[in-house]
């Protein structure tokens, strides 16, 4: 009488998530689940709770190495149609989700978001994320399409400096004239 789907493995195969649409206890909609291995077999799935699922549709949970989860909703607020959102989990709690706003989220659906880079590669890598995303926007090339982001570190730099300190002639006075830079 559940109709489930949207399976997200955890790469180290310590839980997953998974939508489940109508199920008892649920608040509505489509709803995030996660599931955890007890003895060979997945224990009792657990709602992710009213932080996350709303009376509206979460779909298409994926936690990226950050540890972020990132979904899909059309319940919590947003730009129009699905959005994207980013919750931290702190202990066993996944905490309100904020909206990752435009560009990625846009007046239509907008789903499926998978991190491909979460971190830069060295201190000379100015790209920090890169990641793909679904989207049926305007001016698309058919109903639902793929589109790529990255974010680019725009303040890192590099600073090579020397930095003098005077020596006066008399080491007392500093209105002494100067003598020397150490």
């Amino acid at each position: 009488s559940v109709n489930v789907g949207q399976p997200y493995l955890s790469p180290d195969g310590k839980f997953m998530l998974f939508v489940a649409t109508d199920a008892p206890l649920g608040y509505g909609g489509k709803d995030i689940y996660i599931v955890y291995p007890e003895w060979g077999e997945w224990g009792e799935p657990q709602s992710l709770g009213n932080a996350i699922n709303t009376s509206g549709n979460e779909m298409f949970p994926y936690v990226a190495d950050d540890g972020n989860l990132y979904f899909s909703s059309d319940g919590h607020t947003g730009l129009g149609g699905l959005d994207l959102f980013k919750a931290k989990k702190e202990g066993k709690i996944w905490k309100e989700p904020v909206n990752l706003g435009p560009p990625v989220n846009s007046g239509f659906d907008d789903f499926g978001l998978i991190i491909e880079k979460s971190k830069p590669a060295n201190s000379e890598d100015f790209i920090k994320r890169i990641g793909f995303f679904t989207s049926n926007r305007a001016n698309g090339k058919g109903g639902d399409d793929l589109y790529k982001f990255s974010e680019r570190n725009e303040n890192i730099f590099t600073l090579n400096a020397f930095v003098f300190e005077k020596v006066f002639e008399n080491p007392n006075d500093p209105n002494s004239k100067v003598v020397d830079f150490k």
